[in-house]
């Protein structure tokens, strides 16, 4: 790792106290932003530190999946950010495994230290998961009726080799959902296979699967994506493979005595616990989900704070600051950005951060940071 943060964790910290003295009402903050060194990120570092700027953000983070990358490119270049440009508060997104949480599972770690055993760990781990997760995901492929039907068909041949030299020759070299989804649909639309094509072919063999369950949720996932997309052209778009591929939270592995549909969704496959954040930083869970929002319960050891997402309905992000008055934790607001192109920053309002919210996260940075120096 290039990008240490000692220092520059100080010099954040320094520039929050600066911004609070100016004893404004509210300040401009959005603390999830993801760039091209996430895997589904479609926005370079400099494209959103430029948009953040423009649009009168006053603190903002990358919260990179799973990498720190992101820093490492400013602080290739750039010692310190400039003060024109937005408070950067250093950040990532951990893929965790909380099983009785479910495969979204999300941690944002901030204030991190570089130099932690325990963080350098985790961010190891979570690499090599990845790659354990893409090895499981080509044993469905295997067992996927639908894209073996065409992959028969027209002679089409597929490996993980191939898949990783496919990353090789792409900006994104992630093994995630998104570029195996890519790598597949290179290899299908060259026949002339398109979206549709799988999504009725998938349907035809979801009637065939012998597990009730799983077929039912599958039916009505399959059923939501024609009432979406019916209308529209997206056939030629590879990325709408993959609520048809990989539905989310129907695991091959959670319907035992079941044979395999083939689905590519993988909830565990060696990524980190939650327990395992336990080192640096300030772990902050992020989009909450409203159903799941009192396993949290339990968990102020390990979190510091709960985010208000964007993207949620106001519904659940009124029972996640409830939460948050409960539990006595810090308040994030994040868009969960990762293109230059949405709409996410629509209604600036959301992002209003008050100078109460504003003080209290100061105050746990500060006492974060100041232990990753005696540590």
């Amino acid at each position: 790792m290039t990008f240490r943060s000692e220092e520059y964790n100080q010099w954040v910290i320094e520039r929050l106290d600066a911004l609070l003295k100016k004893e404004k009402d509210y300040y401009y903050v959005d603390l999830h932003i993801h760039t091209n060194n996430s895997a589904d990120g479609l926005q370079s570092v400099e494209a959103v530190i430029n948009r953040a700027k423009a649009i009168g953000f006053d603190i903002i983070s990358i919260t990179d999946h799973d990498s720190i990358h992101a820093y490492e490119q400013l602080f290739s270049t750039h010692s310190k950010m400039s003060l024109e440009t937005p408070i950067i508060i250093p950040g990532v997104e951990f893929s965790v495994s909380f099983p009785e949480y479910g495969s979204m599972c999300h941690v944002l770690k901030y204030f991190y230290d570089t130099s932690d055993p325990g963080f350098q760990s985790n961010i190891t781990q979570n690499d090599m998961a990845y790659w354990n997760r893409a090895k499981l995901q080509f044993e469905r492929i295997d067992k996927n009726k639908c894209l073996n039907y065409f992959f028969n068909k027209y002679n089409v041949h597929y490996s993980l080799e191939a898949y990783k030299y496919f990353l090789i020759q792409h900006t994104i070299q992630i093994p995630e959902y998104t570029t195996l989804i890519d790598y597949l649909h290179s290899l299908l639309i060259e026949k002339g296979v398109n979206v549709w094509d799988i999504y009725y072919k998938t349907v035809e063999f979801n009637e065939l699967d012998s597990c009730e369950e799983r077929r039912e949720k599958k039916r009505k996932v399959l059923d939501r994506f024609l009432t979406k997309y019916n209308c529209k052209d997206i056939a030629a778009n590879g990325r709408k493979l993959l609520p048809i591929l990989a539905p989310v939270d129907i695991d091959d592995a959670n319907y035992t005595g079941y044979e395999s549909s083939g689905n590519f969704t993988i909830n565990e496959y060696g990524q980190v616990t939650i327990d395992q954040l336990k080192n640096c930083g300030m772990n902050v869970l992020a989009h909450p989900g409203k159903d799941k929002i009192d396993l949290l319960d339990g968990l102020t050891d390990v979190l510091t704070g709960l985010e208000l997402n964007y993207r949620s309905t106001d519904v659940t992000n009124n029972l996640v600051a409830d939460k948050i008055d409960y539990l006595s934790l810090i308040t994030t607001i994040g868009s969960d950005s990762h293109s230059v192109t949405d709409d996410l920053y629509d209604d600036l309002s959301f992002y209003k951060f008050s100078h109460a919210r504003l003080s209290k996260f100061l105050s746990h940075a500060r006492d974060i940071t100041n232990n990753n120096v005696s540590n």
